[in-house]
C-alpha cells in the first residue's frame, strides 16, 4: 500500500508465513488509489499476469524500507507457477488474503451442471407490476408505485425509506419474487443482479448536491452493491451477491453468468435478472434451481 505502517505489517505477515521467498508484485505504482475497487483490480491484473507467466515489476521501487523479509523486484520475472496469494489490507480496516489457484472449471463444464429455470417471474416497469404474468393494481406509476406496492404487499421493513430509487426497486422486485417462489433455503441462495447505468438515478442526484452541501445517505446510495446488501440483509443470504454491468438486457448471457454460483459449493439457487432505473423503474428477477 505504500504506506510504512501498512507496509511494515505485511512484511512481517509474509515473513512468519514462511513465504518470504516468494516474488512480491506491488501494482499501486502504476495507476495510483482505486480506493474500493483496489483489491478487485489487482486480483484481476494478477489473475492476467499469472495466465501470461509473469511476475509484474514494483514500478518505482528503489530499496527495501521494512523489517520483514520480502522478496521485491525492480524487473518483471518469468513463472510457471499457477498461484499466487493476494494480500488486502489497511482499507476501511478489513484486512485479508486470499490464496488464488488455476482450476480445471471451464465455461462448458459450468453450462453442463443439472439447472432448471421456475416458471416464477417478477416485471416492474413505470407503469405497472406484474407477478407471474398477474397484475398488481396501484394508482400510482413510477417510484410513487414501488411506495405504494410496498406498502400493500410489505411494510414491514422501515428502512425501505432510506433506500435511493433503485434500491427500492430491487427491494419490491425481490419482496414479490421470495413470496412467490418460497424463501427455501435462504443461505445457500445467490443473488445476481444486472443493469445497464449502475446507480446513476443516485449519481445525478449526489453530483447535484455536492453544489452545495451533500448528503452522506445519498452518497452511500452510489455504491450500487449497497441494493445487494439490503436483499441480502433483509432474507439473511449468504451466498454470491453481485450486480454486473452489461449493454443490454441479454437474458441468454444472464442465465450464464448467473449459472456460474453454482461453482460456489452448497449453493442451490439462484435469483437473477436485470433491475435498472436511469428515468423509469424497468426490473425482471428469475430463479435457477439446481438439480440433484
Amino acid at each position: 500500500t505504500a504506506t510504512m505502517y501498512n507496509d511494515q505489517m505485511e512484511s512481517k505477515a509474509i515473513q512468519r508465513a514462511n513465504i518470504s521467498d516468494v516474488p512480491v508484485s506491488a501494482l499501486k505504482g502504476y495507476y495510483g488509489h482505486t480506493m474500493g475497487a483496489a483489491g478487485l483490480l489487482e486480483t484481476i491484473i494478477s489473475m492476467c499476469s499469472i495466465d501470461d507467466g509473469k511476475v509484474l515489476a514494483n514500478r518505482g521501487f528503489d530499496e527495501i524500507g521494512v523489517s520483514g523479509k520480502v522478496n521485491i523486484s525492480r524487473e518483471a520475472l518469468t513463472t510457471d507457477k499457477g498461484s499466487f496469494v493476494k494480500m488486502l489490507s489497511g482499507f476501511g480496516g478489513c484486512n485479508g488474503a486470499l490464496f488464488i489457484s488455476k482450476t480445471h472449471c471451464t465455461q462448458e463444464g459450468i453450462m453442463e451442471l443439472e439447472c432448471e429455470c421456475t416458471p416464477h417471474v417478477v416485471k416492474i416497469s413505470a407503469d405497472n407490476i406484474s407477478v407471474d404474468d398477474e397484475l398488481i393494481v396501484t394508482e400510482q406509476k413510477g417510484k410513487a408505485m414501488l411506495t405504494e406496492v410496498y406498502k400493500q404487499k410489505v411494510g414491514d421493513y422501515p428502512k425501505f425509506y432510506k433506500m435511493d430509487a433503485l434500491a427500492r426497486l430491487a427491494f419490491i422486485a425481490s419482496e414479490l419474487f421470495i413470496k412467490v417462489a418460497g424463501d427455501g433455503d435462504m443461505e445457500h441462495t445467490s443473488l445476481v443482479l444486472f443493469n445497464r447505468t449502475s446507480s446513476i438515478i443516485s449519481d445525478r442526484q449526489h453530483h447535484e448536491e455536492m453544489m452545495s452541501l451533500p448528503s452522506p445517505s445519498v452518497f452511500v446510495y452510489t455504491l450500487p452493491n449497497i441494493m445487494t446488501g439490503e436483499i441480502a440483509i433483509r432474507n439473511g443470504l449468504k451466498g454470491e451477491t453481485s450486480l454486473f454491468i452489461i449493454d443490454r438486457k441479454d437474458w441468454s448471457l444472464m442465465e450464464a453468468i448467473a449459472r456460474t454460483s453454482f461453482v460456489e459449493p452448497g449453493i442451490t439457487r439462484v435469483i437473477y435478472g436485470w433491475v435498472d432505473y436511469k428515468d423509469n423503474p424497468d426490473a425482471e428477477l428469475r430463479e435457477m434451481i439446481r438439480k440433484g
